[in-house]
């Protein structure tokens, strides 16, 4: 029971999901110096759809897809294998899901670096056509600098990155909640901090990172968010 609540925690806080749940927060709440895009329901609905299919939809149908075709260049089936076509059909879903928490190091080199570069083409896309306000391009612009440098680690040691990514979100909610003259941000602030320990403490209990993994990536993800907002604009 505990492994799959820690299994659905891990994939609902699913690190490419985290720029949507920001952009819901922020559009609820409504803090200062965020812009119109966040200003009202409507404004709210098309932003949120907008992040959710250029920095998850995208991105993880692309690696699914990149995962998928990997065993076509790779070895081949040995002679006398049967080939599993119904069965591989009926578990084509859980297998891209599976896919996406690329347990191994060695897996993860390849997409990260895809993921790398299509966020910093989406954040280029946002800031040359002026979409958002500065405080949120510069929000996007950590996010992509975070992922490259989770990116770089990767082919060294298998960090953490759901650590980094809702510590990433702490961090930006936590100076957007000191800037915030209404106050509106101090529980959602307080509220994702317990579930960066939740998450946390669900990817030690399935054994997929050693604490110091865990903790290094929860650091790095606050740091390489929280610093960017504080030297510009705090």
């Amino acid at each position: 029971m505990f492994r799959i609540g820690a299994k659905v925690i891990s994939f609902v806080f699913h690190p490419l999901l985290l720029a949507t749940y920001m952009a819901i927060v922020i559009g609820v709440f409504r803090p200062s110096g965020v812009g119109p895009q966040f200003s009202d329901p409507k404004a709210l609905s098309f932003t949120t759809s907008l992040i959710f299919v250029t920095t998850f939809l995208i991105p993880a149908l692309s690696v699914g897809i990149l995962l998928s075709l990997r065993p076509f260049f790779g070895k081949k089936k040995e002679e006398g294998a049967l080939d599993d076509t119904v069965g591989r059909k009926k578990n084509e879903w859980s297998n891209f899901f599976s896919q996406l928490t690329m347990k191994k190091r060695e897996d993860r080199l390849l997409p990260f670096a895809f993921i790398s570069a299509f966020y910093m083409l989406t954040t280029y896309m946002f800031q040359s056509k002026g979409f958002f306000e500065p405080k949120v391009i510069v929000v996007l612009m950590a996010v992509s600098g975070l992922i490259i440098l989770l990116t770089f680690i990767t082919y060294f040691w298998q960090i953490s990155v759901h650590s980094a990514g809702v510590a990433g979100l702490a961090g930006i909610l936590g100076f957007l909640s000191f800037q915030d003259l209404t106050g509106s941000l101090i529980w959602p602030t307080a509220v994702c901090i317990f579930l960066a320990g939740i998450v946390m403490s669900a990817r030690l209990y399935l054994n997929c990172h050693t604490p110091a993994q865990v903790y290094a990536g929860g650091l790095l993800g606050f740091m390489a968010t929280y610093l960017p907002l504080a030297l510009l604009f705090g």
